[in-house]
């Protein structure tokens, strides 16, 4: 997603949608960086352990980060250009 509001921030020539782009990126990298392998480690633990597995926190990050990332995108898209 942060690739293409990049693209339309230098087709449009908005540099203000580079900001956008590099803060979906960095959810992005967020979530793949820290949220993943927590959440691995959980269900690793969990599985060893026979316990349940549910992380309502760890839903709510990526949740939170799916809707950043799609207000970054709506942003790019309504932005005339």
């Amino acid at each position: 997603m942060a690739g293409l509001i990049g693209f339309r921030a230098v087709s449009a020539d908005r540099p203000a949608l580079v900001v956008a782009a590099g803060l979906a990126a960095l959810v992005g990298l967020a979530i793949l960086g820290a949220l993943v392998p927590l959440r691995s480690r959980q269900l690793r633990n969990a599985g060893a352990q026979g316990v349940d597995a549910s992380s309502p926190v760890l839903v709510g990050a990526a949740t939170a980060g799916v809707v950043l990332t799609a207000l970054a995108a709506a942003v790019a898209v309504l932005i005339p250009g």
